[in-house]
């Protein structure tokens, strides 16, 4: 082994550690420090090794072993830096043998090495080595991605979006250690891949929660509601906007008990069934009335009147839940409008036999 060996650095992608820290890879030093770590990234000498054993000779070099050999870093001002890594299993005067591979306790990294003399086992630290991106860089990069993606997509995205991906990176760094040993390639890309993999995982758990919390839940038991809506045959009616200011549920309700009929309204209250006021602001007590509408006009049965005025507010339960059911109702035979005020009548629907 030499006694000079130069000290690569991993690259720094710090441009995209946002993006990984949404899938939660950044949650372990950074997306830049894993790739930059592979055997196949690009490096560039930072430092020399310095010093060596004084008895023990590798190809008539000075062998270098942790702790005791220290080399130079560049990027970490003039102070020299130990070696921090060697061989688990081959030890020089004392000390593990250090190896192409292994760390300075600057945590940059030896590159080259006696080409026809080669020391196994794993590694093993014998010092402190300071990671390439400070802890706080990556505490301060973790805490601007997760809090820029909980403003742009939400709390629940941001965080169970990290812990899936920090789950799934640990996954893959333990399952990757085992396929291909501790620091490998393998274990570097299968704990990249289950982190994103884990992280979208979680993200879209984020958005059906999400999308499960902004649904409206009805504020009424509709299986015990629904069998109080049934109406006798030819006996419905409905009713949805006004003509000249003139419309609306009273009016509807007159016109339908002059011709022996019911509205939703007048059997809601005959029956005594209890229903939130309308609220437009509230889009519970809209979705309570739309699935009671919705049920109301499943069960009619029939011909079937509607009460509809010249204006109608736009997204109304008539045009948008209840005609749709009642045309998909077979039991409907016909469908007639009235004007509330001429009281003009106008078949809009017959079912063919």
């Amino acid at each position: 082994m030499v006694a000079r060996k130069t000290i690569s650095s991993a690259v720094r992608l710090i441009t995209i550690v946002l993006a990984a820290t949404v899938a939660g890879a950044a949650g372990g030093g950074g997306l830049g420090e894993v790739l930059g770590s592979m055997s196949w990234a690009p490096h560039h000498e930072t430092g020399h090794l310095v010093t060596g054993s004084s008895n023990v000779f590798i190809n008539g070099r000075p062998a270098v072993m942790s702790h005791m050999s220290v080399g130079d870093c560049d990027e970490h001002g003039p102070a020299l830096q130990r070696v921090a890594e060697g061989s688990s299993r081959v030890y020089i005067n004392g000390l593990p043998a250090a190896r192409t591979g292994d760390r300075l306790a600057c945590s940059g990294v030896i590159s080259d090495g006696s080409p026809n003399v080669f020391i196994g086992g794993s590694k093993e630290q014998t010092d402190a080595i300071s990671p390439e991106i400070p802890d706080w860089v990556d505490r301060v990069l973790l805490g601007v991605g997760l809090a820029a993606t909980a403003v742009l997509a939400g709390p629940a995205i941001a965080l169970l979006g990290f812990a899936g991906g920090l789950g799934g990176g640990y996954g893959g760094a333990y399952i990757g250690g085992k396929l291909w040993g501790e620091g490998s390639d393998g274990q570097k890309w299968l704990a990249l891949g289950g982190a994103f993999a884990g992280g979208l995982a979680g993200a879209k758990g984020g958005a059906a929660f999400n999308t499960w919390r902004n649904t409206p839940k009805s504020l009424i038991n509709l299986k015990e509601i629904e069998p109080q809506l049934a109406t006798d045959p030819d006996s419905a009616f409905f009713w949805s906007g006004r003509t000249e200011g003139v419309g609306g549920p009273d009016v509807a309700e007159g016109i339908a008990k002059s011709r022996g009929g019911v509205t939703l309204e007048s059997t809601i209250k005959d029956k005594n069934i209890k229903m939130p006021e309308w609220d437009f602001d509230n889009p519970q007590s809209i979705k309570a009335w739309e699935d009671v509408s919705a049920s109301y006009a499943k069960q009619v049965s029939g011909e079937v009147r509607a009460v509809v005025g010249q204006s109608l507010r736009e997204g109304n339960i008539w045009e948008n839940v209840e005609l749709p059911r009642l045309m998909g109702n077979d039991n409907v035979t016909k469908i007639t409008t009235i004007d509330p005020v001429s009281q003009t009548e106008k078949v809009i629907f017959v079912r063919d036999n």
